[in-house]
């Protein structure tokens, strides 16, 4: 190209992120003659969206000492990026620069962005649940995010948004719950509520639950509700990920007879594990 803008280099940008090329896209970050608000909020979400979390935050302070204007996507970018680290000191920052820039503007706040400022929290309930009370527009992310808190505040929420705001329960909520009671070795309670709830239990709440066995070791339970759910599994890929949960529960018991059964059993029932395969581009075209 004769002429080349900042657009262009962004165009740039967004290509390499987009193919998971992050050194790349860092490498034309620092050759671009010049930038642009855009030009750092691409990269650092980015790398946001890549797990490269401490990348995103040097960026950010980076971004700061230039003096560029923080936008809210570049601020949901550095939420999660603080709390897939355990900053607390830069999300509350971001917290109070928030709080402090739509007070002053009048305007809302995106339900996304009320969400990362949750998600932050996460490892606080007592100020998750305070950012809670103060959003105005909240959205099932937003209740999701505050079940994965405390065991007993997870009840109360999960029951609270249904009694107080009508919110009808998603498999969703369930899958959530399940997990969280799992987590803390609840894992009868957790099966229970999978025999009362009012919506068929899917793939993703029944995994859950194997999945918190295979946690805490109670092979006979996640033996029980495998050979309950096999023969009921459509379609067949289902079948393969129950089969290999339960093989990983015995694996982690170190039960190596009932790892070789569960492999006999598949082949009996004509289960087969889909073979992996790659991607190569060759003269443009991928095969």
């Amino acid at each position: 190209m004769t002429q080349r803008n900042v657009v262009t280099w962004n165009s740039m940008l967004v290509m390499y992120l987009r193919l998971g090329c992050v050194d790349e896209a860092q490498g034309i970050f620092d050759f671009m003659p010049e930038r642009n608000g855009v030009s750092w909020t691409t990269m650092i979400a980015g790398c946001m969206h890549r797990g490269k979390f401490r990348q995103t935050l040097a960026l950010y302070h980076q971004m700061c000492r230039a003096r560029v204007e923080v936008d809210e996507v570049t601020m949901i970018a550095i939420l999660f990026a603080c709390a897939d680290l355990g900053d607390l000191e830069t999300g509350r920052w971001i917290h109070s620069y928030v709080d402090k820039t739509f007070s002053s503007t009048n305007q809302l706040k995106l339900v996304s962005l009320n969400n990362a400022i949750k998600h932050m929290y996460a490892r606080v309930i007592e100020e998750a649940y305070r950012v809670l009370k103060k959003i105005k527009r909240r959205s099932i992310a937003s209740w999701t995010t505050v079940i994965t808190g405390m065991v007993n505040e997870g009840r109360h929420y999960f029951k609270y948004m249904t009694q107080a705001y009508d919110i009808e329960l998603r498999i969703e909520h369930y899958g959530c719950f399940v997990d969280l009671l799992n987590r803390v070795g609840l894992q009868d309670e957790a099966y229970e509520l999978i025999g009362i709830m009012s919506l068929k239990p899917n793939e993703a709440v029944w995994g859950a639950l194997l999945g918190g066995y295979r946690i805490h070791r109670n092979i006979k339970l996640a033996s029980y509700v495998c050979d309950n759910l096999i023969s009921k599994l459509k379609p067949i890929e289902a079948a393969i990920k129950y089969f290999t949960l339960l093989s990983n529960a015995y694996a982690s018991a170190d039960r190596w007879v009932d790892v070789a059964n569960v492999r006999q059993k598949m082949v009996e029932i004509g289960v087969k594990k889909p073979p992996g395969h790659s991607q190569i581009q060759v003269n443009g075209v991928i095969h």
